[in-house]
């Protein structure tokens, strides 16, 4: 089994809006798309919306460290005093761990 730590590593977290705060919603997520991908350890982070109205960040990073250096950006300082105001709900994180991925 490979070391966890250099594994790569894709988050998918999904917002669920609160009404009336899509678009400030949709906004703020693409602001931290925009910042994300600049990351040295972010290999992508894009923007989703499903077919209820709720929207999902899919983030991949090259390992454990990358996403503990994402952690710790200042736009993930905005982030956690932006988006919880605009949602219905707390944001659900699924942590998915690649195993047979298309290069």
């Amino acid at each position: 089994m490979p070391n966890p730590a250099t594994v790569n590593v894709v988050l998918v977290v999904t917002f669920k809006p609160q009404e009336g705060s899509r678009e400030d919603l949709a906004s703020a997520l693409r602001h931290m798309c925009a910042e994300s991908r600049q990351e040295p350890g972010c290999l992508a982070y894009d923007l989703f919306e499903l077919a209820d109205g709720s929207l999902s960040l899919i983030e991949h990073y090259r390992d454990a460290q990358a996403l503990e250096d994402h952690r710790t950006t200042a736009h993930m300082t905005f982030f956690r005093e932006t988006v919880p105001r605009l949602l219905q709900e707390k944001w659900t994180i699924l942590r998915l761990a690649p195993r047979d991925v298309a290069g």
